[in-house]
């Protein structure tokens, strides 16, 4: 009769412990995934802060090739203005000339008449005083004529030169516009590293030191190839998260956290591979970073359109290599 009742209770205990055990495997994995579910709604927050960025970043190149377009429309208007007022100041010229040339024609004609008068054996003073007159009037008119001639033709050199000045910035607007647009970065190798020849790092920690050095290959191409030499261009590593530049400071161990520094590695094109060794001593308090290229320009800079290239995402290195 006992070992009758021994054996369900066996088999009962034995259900409790696989009931226990699956409770155990089931509130792992449900921990398990909850941990998963905070990873990924982190991850989305940094890729939803990482496309706000960019966005920004878009609508920001979006906005300086509209202006260097609106400003190439006001230009062409300007010289279409120009062109009116040069067309007039030609016409006026042609009409001065004309002017000039019949009154000169009327006066070598008054000089002949006064010359025969004045040959006569019975010399008519009063007719010969006339025609003086209407001499030193017509002299008088030719004189103002080739005045105004003479300020029309300074005007239409001035307004010329003016033609000369906008054409020639409305082509550097162009060339702006064409190079912003147009140009490719074609990245050779980007590597993260601590010291300038130590291992690549594959990953960057929030507040992290390792990261000091950024090696960065990279070519310049553009249908005319031609437009590009010469030209002066900025690299940057801006911080996406804290929305600031790492500035390329000194190694100095007494200050390491120093924000002293250029703005950037400035360049000009040459033809040749660009090589940047980028180096920053400060910690590097986020876990997205984006290089980013611009054209200089004067005193203004323009963000290549295909000039940026995120290097850090969630604190993973996207690139180390050829």
């Amino acid at each position: 009769m006992r070992s009758k009742l021994s054996l369900p209770l066996v088999f009962t205990g034995f259900t409790v412990v696989l009931l226990l055990g699956a409770v155990v495997m089931l509130s792992s994995t449900v921990s398990n995934l909850e941990q998963d579910l905070e990873i990924t709604s982190s991850d989305l927050k940094i890729k939803s802060g990482e496309v706000i960025e960019l966005t920004d970043e878009n609508e920001k190149l979006e906005h300086q090739i509209t202006v260097l377009q609106d400003s190439i429309v006001i230009l062409n208007e300007e010289i279409e203005v120009l062109e009116i007022t040069l067309s007039e100041k030609e016409g006026l010229i042609d009409e001065l000339e004309g002017r000039i040339h019949r009154r000169q024609v009327t006066i070598e004609s008054l000089k002949k008449q006064i010359s025969k008068l004045a040959q006569s054996e019975k010399v008519n003073w009063e007719k010969i005083k006339r025609l003086e007159d209407e001499k030193i009037a017509l002299k008088k008119q030719v004189d103002d004529y080739f005045a105004k001639k003479d300020k029309a033709t300074t005007e239409i050199k001035v307004k010329k030169n003016e033609v000369k000045v906008i054409k020639k910035e409305m082509d550097e607007m162009s060339m702006l516009k064409d190079i912003v647009g147009n140009t490719n970065v074609r990245f050779n190798k980007i590597a993260l590293r601590k010291k300038r020849n130590s291992n690549d790092l594959t990953n960057i920690k929030k507040n992290d030191k390792n990261w000091k050095y950024t090696s960065i290959e990279f070519f310049l191409e553009h249908p005319n190839q031609k437009m590009l030499l010469g030209k002066t261009f900025r690299l940057k590593i801006k911080d996406l998260d804290n929305k600031r530049t790492l500035p390329l400071n000194e190694d100095n161990k007494k200050y390491p956290e120093s924000t002293v520094g250029r703005e950037g590695e400035k360049f000009v094109y040459d033809g040749n591979m660009i090589e940047v060794l980028y180096f920053n001593s400060q910690k590097k308090l986020s876990q997205n970073y984006q290089i980013q290229l611009f054209l200089v320009e004067g005193d203004k800079a323009y963000i290549l359109k295909n000039g940026k290239q995120t290097i850090v995402e969630g604190g993973n290195v996207l690139s180390t290599g050829n």
